[in-house]
């Protein structure tokens, strides 16, 4: 679900669509430790599309270094734009009582220009190192806000996007990582920090991250490296240096 709002003056009138290409599924809780961090899986991804009063072709080359999006957590219950509804970000410690933060990693994101499936330039937004301490059903609301022409302190918020809900389990329940996306993949293979599952196509990919049973980008033979895993052709080497 996506939200457009009008934008300010300053950028001269344009439309901002935001669009989450990508939904969480679901995510297993990293509790109140910050050394078991599980990311939200799939990571979500948001597509941002701009353009200029009354046409329908999209602008792609524009400067989005002001445009950052906020992620928050909140609950399925329809209260979405009710500002009560980030209570579902804070959550009490459990041992001092205070109130810590629900939702971890970074929350705040910039634009990357990147190639989409379809070898096509869009703008995107993506969100690979979230983290939910406590089970739950939740979704995840997102605020596009230009920086450009505001006051000292404040942002204007130019549109917004809500995910699916999406469900949080304690870590006996939770089903496995799925399989990693080809839109996943093909971001990851130009260079961003993307979460991609070891085993499967594509694995080793330049820019992917290593978290319980994913592996490390970069060349693939460095992550066969980490994994413990060879080729044919390394054992082959390996037996004739024998």
């Amino acid at each position: 679900m996506s939200l457009s709002l009008p934008c300010p003056p300053s950028a001269r009138n344009l439309t901002y669509d935001l669009t989450i290409v990508q939904q969480p599924l679901h995510a297993r809780m990293c509790g109140f430790g910050d050394k078991d961090r599980r990311p939200v899986d799939p990571p979500p991804i948001l597509q941002l599309h701009i353009r200029e009063p009354g046409e329908e072709r999209i602008k792609v080359q524009v400067d989005t270094t002001l445009l950052v999006v906020h992620v928050d957590l909140t609950y399925p219950d329809g209260s979405c734009s009710d500002p009560e509804s980030s209570l579902a970000s804070t959550f009490p410690d459990p041992i001092t009582g205070h109130p810590t933060r629900n939702l971890l990693g970074t929350i705040m994101g910039s634009a990357c220009h990147l190639q989409g499936t379809n070898r096509e330039l869009g703008i995107y937004y993506i969100f690979s190192d979230l983290s939910i301490r406590t089970e739950g059903i939740y979704q995840l609301g997102f605020t596009l806000m230009n920086l450009e022409g505001g006051e000292i302190g404040e942002a204007k918020v130019v549109a917004q996007a809500y995910s699916k809900p999406f469900t949080v389990y304690p870590p006996k329940r939770f089903p496995g990582m799925t399989e990693s996306t080809p839109l996943s993949r093909c971001l990851a293979q130009q260079g961003i920090r993307i979460p991609i599952r070891k085993g499967s196509k594509g694995r080793g990919l330049e820019g992917s991250v290593e978290i319980d049973g994913l592996e490390e980008g970069g060349e693939e033979k460095a992550g066969r490296k980490n994994s413990g895993l060879r080729t044919r052709g390394e054992e082959g080497e390996e037996e004739t240096r024998e």
